[in-house]
């Protein structure tokens, strides 16, 4: 009698036991895929952002091109201001995300995105601040702008994702093709030689990578 009592109670400890673990199984199962949805979120809106920031670039710098009225090279250049300091961490945040995923040799390159991006920024900045038409080097170095990101523009439009659900969160981080879409983007900000505008100085386009 006492054998079977004490049986009962092993059994009972056992089923206890087992579902016990299968709880914490199944939490920690969800867990991990409500951060892997998390992550993929973070890379769809990091490409919604650098789709933002190309077609913001490129058509803010087509305006600092086409006028010579102060008031409007003024708002042009605060509006590409404010494409730098906002969309610009999407384009960073997207190539950094593809290379965490899947790290790449990538010789002959000799800046990252963050670089290109605070280079990019520092010179246009540096362009128009004064009240005559924009010199030939500042014609010639926004016409340059605007054609690296309309190549930019056309490999982040590639990026078809048009919703943070949970499925296609998920999706993005088994189907890789937007790796490819970034370290494409990355290569075209490696072509050039030089980004920083003649007279630029490299230190302060340093100070200014490390301040974001």
């Amino acid at each position: 009698m006492k054998r079977s009592w004490f049986t009962g109670v092993v059994v009972v400890l056992l089923v206890a036991s087992l579902t016990y673990s299968v709880f914490l199984f199944s939490h920690k199962l969800q867990n991990d895929q409500r951060e892997k949805a998390l992550t993929g979120e973070r890379i769809i809106t990091s490409a919604w952002d650098t789709k933002l920031y190309t077609e913001m670039i490129i058509e803010n710098t087509r305006k600092l091109l086409d006028t010579n009225d102060i008031g409007e090279r003024i708002a042009a250049k605060q509006a590409l201001g404010y494409t730098f300091g906002g969309y610009a961490k999407g384009a960073q945040a997207f190539i950094g995300a593809a290379q965490d995923i899947e790290s790449r040799e990538l010789p002959g390159h000799q800046r990252n995105a963050l670089t290109f991006l605070s280079q990019i920024e520092l010179s246009v900045r540096s362009i128009g601040n004064h009240d005559q038409p924009l010199s030939p080097q500042e014609r010639d170095y926004l016409e340059g702008v605007v054609a690296l990101h309309e190549r930019l523009h056309a490999e982040i439009s590639r990026f078809g994702v048009t919703q943070t659900t949970q499925q296609e969160s998920l999706l993005v981080l088994s189907e890789l093709e937007w790796v490819d879409m970034a370290y494409a983007m990355l290569d075209i900000m490696n072509e050039p030689e030089e980004v920083l505008f003649e007279g630029v100085n490299a230190e302060d386009a340093e100070q200014t990578e490390s301040a974001q």
